[in-house]
Order: structure tokens, then C-alpha cells, then sequence
């Protein structure tokens, strides 16, 4: 039960599963029905404009539209929106090899950032790769590209734990 300072999630539109509601059989099926809008996108995703555009075994890729109320105080999307996408989708990559039940946390992440981002960039994709899954811990790399040049803004990588029930 939310607390008086942590009013309750509004509930998704009809015909659109929750987040929080029953499970997905796995992650792709979960990633898949946010991208086909069937399932809502976690708070974090919805916060900061992210879209999920493709999902496949071992890898995603998401969307996100540089806006100024991302800025930081030198007038370019702020490193930790960048490094909250490239991190999202590192998780994510690794989530479409996992069963429903299962889940993750990210217990390293390295970001490297190329160049600024800004409203003038225009949209950047974010396309992550598994390339470790053990039974305790997965490895993700990761790169943020421009949607219209394919210009290199950030590159990250990523150590996950697993906990599977």
C-alpha cells in the first residue's frame, strides 16, 4: 500500500497490462507487448520518454527524444539520462533470455561518453547485446547512436546479477 507521500500509480489504460500486474511467461514476451503497447512501460521508461522499438533473444533496442527538461545546467541532455538508458537497456537485453519469474540487478556499469546530446540531435537509439549469461551473472555492451546519422554519442557496458527463484 502506497504511503500518503507515495500516492498509488494511476491504472494503465483498458486493454494494456500493468507493470506490476500478473507475469509475462518471459521477458521478450514482455518487451515485445511494451513495444506493441500491450503492457505498460515501467515508471523510470515513462519519466524519461524512452520507447522500446525492437526486441530480440539476447538484444534490444529503445528510443529516446533528446528534450530540454533533460538538460543539465550546461544545455545537453545530463550524463545520468544516458547512462539510465544505456543501463535500461543493457538490463533488457539480458531480460529477454530470462524466464518471467526470473529477475536482475546491475551490480557494474561503465559509460563512456563521445559527445553531447541535445534537442537539435534529434531522436538516439540505444541498442544493447548480451554477450554473457552465466547462472549468477550476465555481462551487456551497449551503444547510443543518432536515429538520423547513426553519429556515436555513448558506449557502455555492464555486469548484471541474476536471481532466478
Amino acid at each position: 500500500m502506497p504511503s500518503p507521500s507515495q500516492p498509488a500509480l494511476p491504472a494503465p489504460p483498458a486493454g494494456v497490462r500493468s507493470v506490476y500486474g500478473p507475469a509475462f511467461p518471459d521477458g521478450l514476451s514482455w518487451l515485445l507487448a511494451m513495444r506493441d503497447g500491450r503492457a505498460e512501460l515501467p515508471p523510470i521508461a515513462q519519466v524519461l520518454g524512452f520507447e522500446v522499438r525492437e526486441a530480440v533473444p539476447g538484444g534490444v533496442t529503445f528510443a529516446m527524444h533528446p528534450a530540454a527538461l533533460l538538460y543539465n545546467p550546461m544545455g545537453a541532455v545530463h550524463g545520468g539520462v544516458t547512462a539510465t538508458l544505456l543501463d535500461t537497456v543493457m538490463g533488457c537485453a539480458l531480460h529477454t533470455r530470462l524466464p518471467g519469474d526470473a529477475g536482475y540487478s546491475t551490480l557494474d556499469i561503465s559509460v563512456r561518453y563521445i559527445r553531447a546530446i541535445t534537442e537539435r540531435t534529434g531522436a538516439v537509439l540505444a541498442t544493447a547485446t548480451l554477450i554473457h549469461l552465466g547462472r549468477r551473472t550476465a555481462v551487456a555492451e551497449a551503444r547510443l547512436v543518432s536515429e538520423r546519422d547513426q553519429q556515436l554519442f555513448a558506449t557502455g557496458n555492464a555486469t548484471l546479477f541474476l536471481y532466478q527463484p
